[in-house]
């Protein structure tokens, strides 16, 4: 059975852009070390209102951000968003 979420945000924003991206680092690219940059665009309706809520869950197992590639993974997320437009 899946663990329930710790934390659940939720928020409005309004893109004025044909594009609005989200970028996180999720962890380092095994052949460079470097941080990998994960990219999505979020204005999938192009400019206007959207509405976003970010669940998550494990935060708090590794407080420094530090987990050994042999540790299993953490911390979860999910993020919905939608169009808020009438």
């Amino acid at each position: 059975m899946a663990q329930p979420w710790q934390a659940v945000a939720e928020l409005d924003y309004t893109s004025t852009t044909e594009t609005a991206h989200l970028a996180a680092c999720v962890g380092p690219d095994e052949e460079s070390d470097d941080m990998e940059v994960y990219n999505k665009g979020l204005a999938f309706a192009g400019p206007g209102d959207y509405r976003m809520r970010l669940h998550a869950r494990g935060r708090g197992i590794n407080p420094d951000g530090v987990q050994e590639e042999s540790e299993p993974i953490a911390d979860y997320y999910l993020l919905q968003v939608w169009s808020a437009g009438t």
